[in-house]
């Protein structure tokens, strides 16, 4: 192998490397952790709670809300429905679910 072929691809390697760390950065700009990027990026409304225990690990079960509980905008919980924690890498994860589906979910991320 010449040397100006050595030198191509230990640049493609270097750009290739830049390229993949500027990619993970933009999916998890919080903390980059694996754990924020499952949250954010694989849990979704819809699935089960076996589901949801495949991608993140045995969540824990919280008291139900007894009365009508709005966590965000778009996650609100109903009188009945369940509601799921998990807790890693400093990060706190609560899913709701409303008839055995993920119904909203809220990550609380530390200020860095």
């Amino acid at each position: 192998m010449s040397l100006r072929t050595r030198w191509a691809l230990v640049l493609t390697a270097a750009l290739v490397a830049s390229l993949a760390a500027l990619s993970w950065h933009q999916s998890c700009p919080e903390t980059g952790t694996i754990f924020e990027w499952k949250c954010r990026h694989r849990i979704h409304r819809g699935m089960t709670l076996a589901e949801a225990e495949r991608v993140l690990g045995q969540g824990k079960r919280e008291p139900s809300p007894s009365q009508p509980t709005v966590f965000t905008a778009s996650f609100r919980l109903e009188r009945g429905d369940e509601l799921y924690s998990w807790e890693k890498d400093g990060l706190m994860l609560w899913v709701g679910f409303h008839e055995g589906r993920v119904c909203g979910k809220w990550l609380e991320v530390p200020y860095l």
